[in-house]
């Protein structure tokens, strides 16, 4: 009855919380994440390296990462300058009065869609990152990379931790930034160089060699992986830090936690202003679980409409010009270079002409002279597409426009806005909030008594094993008092 007692008392006791992790599906990083992905999660702490025979992994700080991943961006835009470059930009798009060439246009027009259509996932990915990134409370709630920790097995004072945000964030944003850009530059163009194709197989061909570009970061960051025995992020989740340790019952940050972030003022102030009591909400929508995943879906697809609906003005403006969209970029770059970096993007070119792998200027210039392009440029023949110009082509296309967007609307926006409703007003979002409310208390109940009963087993091995000592004991002691009986019979 004792030992019923002890385990009685044990279990009523009160134990603190246990730290569990979840898994939070807000961001997926796709069939075949690339080097930019590992970044991010690298940033969150699912990225190390295996420096012991006894398979330790240390957590690598993203900033290793980023390092790695700062060749393939080169590579990336190099590969793309120069195709721009070498494009013959005095050559028409094509011959109205020719039936063969406005054949050869509707061909082109559709391997346009089709490069495209083949982005579209790189392109939604790198904006879903853009915002996840750009959300502090993913920095907040999510489980990331701590330098108190350690880098590489050296550990860091805890005072270090408060730093970590700071130092992590900026590596992210400058993956997502990366993969944006090279993903955007691919399809900007792609354009340019499937016009300017003269056949219908050069066509075909050029569409491939530029997707090549694109897949560039993934078999960069296979290489690494396997060459640095870096894990493998196939498989990565994001985790989530319990409730209790992150939020308050009120739904506002919790104090504990709110020490060891930067700035904790500001993190008040975007937990109260997305926190919308006029919709009855409890706590702020930009919470895992509680809309960030609907608003990140919905704000990437606005902007991804936003990216294709300009890339759409552009294609109709060079069809109605025929000039190739690479013409008046090139334009562009001899003004800056003729500004002789007195601006920002004049400055901003030259910096990123020193790090590329061949001298643009010289590639630029090659290109003005052999196509006449300077003379073309500052005559204003090759203005770029500007407002006014924006009105008239709609104005003249609004067929064409309103259909497309009307489409991208139909297809990207009214589903994932009409899910986000759904799941803000129906009774039944309300159920599955409660539920697994419930799933989240019975999983931490699961673990105390699992933790208890680990200490009450040790507690009754440890007692059983000074109880057979005591029987032993006794035992020994009969023995001998046997022993002693029979000696004194004989």
């Amino acid at each position: 009855m004792s030992g019923d007692t002890e385990a009685a008392a044990l279990m009523a006791k009160e134990d603190p919380p246990v730290t569990t992790t979840r898994v939070a599906a807000d961001v997926e990083l796709g069939d075949s994440p690339g080097i930019y992905q590992a970044v991010i999660v690298a940033a969150f702490g699912g990225v190390g390296v295996t420096l012991k025979k006894d398979g330790t992994t240390f957590q690598l700080h993203p900033m290793f990462v980023l390092l790695l991943a700062l060749p393939v961006f080169v590579t990336q835009v190099s590969s793309i300058l120069i195709l721009r470059a070498g494009l013959d930009t005095s050559a028409t798009i094509y011959t109205p009065e020719d039936g063969h060439s406005v054949a050869l246009l509707k061909l082109k027009l559709v391997l346009i869609v089709i490069v495209y259509l083949s982005n579209f996932k790189v392109l939604l990915y790198s904006l879903t990152y853009a915002v996840f990134v750009a959300n502090p409370i993913s920095w907040t709630e999510l489980k990331h990379y701590r330098m108190d920790q350690g880098v590489l097995g050296i550990c860091l004072p805890k005072s270090a931790r408060v730093m970590t945000i700071p130092t992590i964030t900026p590596c992210a944003a400058l993956a997502v930034f990366m993969l944006f850009t090279s993903s955007y530059m691919v399809c900007v163009d792609s354009v340019s160089i499937i016009l300017a194709s003269g056949t219908a197989s050069d066509a075909i061909f050029n569409s491939l060699a530029i997707g090549f570009v694109t897949d560039l970061k993934g078999v960069w960051w296979e290489f690494c992986s396997n060459t640095f025995r870096l894990t493998d992020i196939t498989e990565f989740k994001f985790a989530k830090l319990p409730d209790n340790e992150v939020w308050s019952p009120d739904g506002t940050l919790h104090p504990q936690r709110l020490e060891h972030l930067p700035f904790p003022f500001l993190f008040k102030m975007l937990v109260r202003a997305t926190t919308w009591t006029c919709c009855k909400m409890r706590t702020s929508f930009l919470r895992v679980g509680f809309g960030s995943m609907r608003v990140q879906q919905l704000f990437s697809l606005i902007l991804l409409m936003a990216v294709y609906s300009r890339q759409l003005l552009v294609v109709i403006f060079a069809i109605d010009t025929n000039v190739l969209p690479a013409a008046r970029d090139l334009c562009e770059e001899i003004k800056l270079e003729a500004g002789g970096g007195k601006t920002w993007a004049s400055w901003g070119l030259k910096k990123l002409d020193s790090v590329l792998l061949v001298d643009m200027n010289v590639e630029v210039n090659f290109a003005a002279q052999h196509d006449s392009l300077r003379s073309r440029c500052f005559s204003g023949e090759l203005e770029r597409m500007k407002m006014p110009k924006i009105r008239s082509l709609v104005s003249e296309h609004w067929h064409e426009i309103l259909g497309f967007t009307g489409l991208m609307v139909g297809l990207l926006v009214l589903p994932s806005l009409a899910i986000a409703l759904y799941g803000i007003y129906s009774p039944q979002s309300k159920v599955d909030e409660i539920q697994n409310e419930e799933i989240e208390d019975l999983q931490t109940t699961v673990k105390i008594l699992k933790s208890r009963l680990s200490e009450l087993e040790g507690r009754t091995e440890s007692k059983v094993g000074s109880d057979m000592s005591a029987v032993k004991a006794d035992i020994a002691n009969l023995r001998e008092e046997f022993a002693s009986w029979k000696v004194k019979t004989q």
